[in-house]
């Protein structure tokens, strides 16, 4: 009986317009090929999609109607069509092997169905799953790189446009303006996400989406990510790292910051609407799930009032029945009030670590300042060493390898200067305001106990613990 076929034939991406060429090339190749071997085609497969993963869809539809339907053999242009990772690699290895695949045919590539030729194939996907690898690397190494430099190295956000003749980044005239004044308007602690939208949208500003027919405004989770993006005064995030951007800031960092704290101010008011500062919090010490809270209002027939009663409690979501008792909010409060006294620092401490701290950034600045100092000095070493090379190879002082291979190691020792300067300026008394900030909080903490502001007590806690649990009406927990 002759072995029938499928065409299989892959394009990487599904995006319309782009690679449609090379599926109509390798159907055409494939069918002269199918006519000239005298193969027996029963259909034919098309997959936009890349391979680099397992889990493509038609590939597996394919797969499943082989054995159902014992169609034995695939016809495809190569076998990096077929698979570019190890999983569906080693699936045609084994449909191979269990005899559900009699026959490979590729008009590019010699195939067999013994060992040897397995054995071909084999090494033909562990090249291609390499050479996905290899250029996902070069890729990301790229990226970092020219992250390193400032150059931020994804696309850029809505405010700016990526100029693909300079490959810069460059404010975008019509819309820059715009964001600016969206970064203004929130300042003001008068407009919310959808109203900012809303005036956005009127702008002309619209959503970054290229499959949408008609432009959209943005959402409001939209917004909060504008707001909250470093890159409109001049820093960016890549890769688990912030980096200083070259390209020019929209704001300022101080309106960035106002903003900041009016969008943390707006969340905790929201969080703690009802009044249970604690929940979200605490777990429950026995059965592992969170401490929630209810309010209880109670009236007093003899003195004709109503009082409203505040309890912790399990949330008893488990299966063996939690037995941890409620605990009102006087008793909890009292406890929290109790670690926030063993974290806090007396108010006449203030002036001396303060003190403390100024001398302390002042011999920070000093030595970064000479640690810069030296650094620039080795830089303009390098390039007088690059410069003095060049001359020796001009003069015909040293040939052209011994040339290169001095200049490669000179251009490795400049660029690890650089990275140290960018460093430098990236990393520099990063320290000392969150030092202060936290310095402040654990000075208030008298304040704090002696108040009634359940916001700030959480906040505190936060601040100097975590992991806290409840057992027996008594919180544990670790500190930071």
């Amino acid at each position: 009986m002759p072995i029938k076929y499928f065409i299989y034939c892959r394009k990487s991406t599904d995006e319309e317009g782009k690679q449609v060429r090379s599926i109509e090339d390798q159907l055409t190749e494939l069918n002269d090929f199918a006519a000239k071997e005298s193969l027996a085609v029963v259909d034919t497969f098309i997959e936009k999609q890349s391979a680099k993963t397992p889990g493509r869809p038609v590939f597996n539809q394919m797969l499943a109607r082989m054995e159902k339907e014992k169609t034995t053999g695939i016809l495809s242009w190569h076998p990096d069509r077929l698979a570019r990772n190890s999983v569906d690699g080693g699936q045609i290895i084994y449909l191979l092997d269990t005899g559900i695949i009699d026959s490979l045919k590729f008009p590019t590539f010699w195939f067999e169905n013994s060992s040897q030729g397995k054995f071909i194939l084999n090494l033909s996907f562990g090249q291609a799953k390499y050479y996905v690898d290899n250029l996902a690397q070069n890729i990301k190494r790229g990226m970092v790189n020219k992250a390193r430099r400032g150059e931020f190295p994804v696309e850029a956000p809505v405010g700016y446009l990526n100029n693909r003749l300079t490959r810069k980044i460059d404010v975008d005239p019509k819309v820059g303006r715009f964001i600016k004044k969206a970064f203004q308007l929130y300042a003001t602690g008068k407009y919310s996400y959808q109203q900012l939208a809303d005036w956005l949208f009127k702008k002309g500003v619209v959503a970054k989406n290229r499959k949408a027919v008609k432009p959209h405004p943005l959402v409001s989770h939209g917004i909060q990510h504008l707001l909250t993006n470093r890159f409109y005064y001049g820093e960016f995030y890549y890769a688990g790292e912030i980096y200083q951007g070259i390209h020019r800031p929209l704001i300022g960092k101080d309106l960035f910051d106002r903003v900041q704290g009016i969008m943390l101010t707006r969340t905790k008011n929201k969080k703690y609407k009802h009044g249970f500062a604690f929940t979200n919090l605490i777990k429950c010490d026995g059965c592992g799930y969170m401490i929630t809270a209810e309010e209880h209002r109670k009236y007093y027939r003899e003195t004709n009032r109503i009082a409203n009663y505040t309890y912790y409690r399990c949330t008893k979501k488990g299966k063996s029945g939690c037995q941890e008792p409620f605990i009102k909010q006087p008793e909890l409060v009292g406890q929290v009030d109790k670690i926030i006294k063993q974290a806090a620092i007396p108010e006449a401490w203030e002036q001396p670590l303060f003190e403390q701290i100024a001398k302390d950034e002042k011999a920070a600045v000093g030595k970064i300042e000479q640690f810069s100092r030296q650094l620039k000095t080795a830089l303009f070493n390098v390039d007088i060493k690059l410069e003095k090379l060049l001359n020796g190879f001009l003069e015909g002082l040293i040939n052209k390898a011994e040339y290169l291979t001095a200049k490669e190691k000179i251009t490795t020792d400049k660029q690890q200067i650089l990275e140290k300067i960018a460093g430098l300026k990236r990393k520099e008394l990063y320290w000392l305001e969150p030092l202060k900030n936290h310095l402040r909080l654990v000075l208030s903490g008298e304040k704090t106990v002696a108040g009634t502001d359940m916001v700030k007590k959480r906040q505190f806690l936060e601040t100097v613990g975590s992991n806290f649990t409840l057992k027996d009406k008594n919180p544990g927990f670790i500190w930071q």
